[in-house]
């Protein structure tokens, strides 16, 4: 089975992994959570990804672990949720501090 892991919430990482999911039919897709959108917040379902797109476990039990097939081959941790105002987050305050 072929598995596509986007580890990141940047904008110029999620849309090739977005093509790359579709140019691969058969592969299953994993994000890591709390994806970003603007200026809405919008579901996985609507930001592009293919179909049956999997967001990955933000603290993931034994169970969870389990459900993820490439969990045992390859480790990985979640750095956040991040909900500072850096990188991308600050398009708001930005936004709001030159209307200001």
């Amino acid at each position: 089975m072929l598995h596509i892991l986007l580890p990141s919430l940047a904008v110029e990482h999620k849309i090739y992994a977005a093509d790359f999911g579709r140019a691969r039919p058969a592969a299953t897709v994993w994000v890591v959570p709390d994806q970003f959108t603007y200026p809405l917040a919008l579901p996985l379902s609507l930001q592009g990804f293919p179909r049956g797109v999997r967001a990955l476990p933000l603290r993931p039990t034994e169970e969870e672990l389990a459900a993820i097939p490439w969990a045992g081959q390859l480790n990985f941790c979640i750095l956040g949720p991040l909900k500072e105002d850096v990188g991308a987050f600050q398009v708001w305050t930005l936004r709001n501090n030159i209307q200001s």
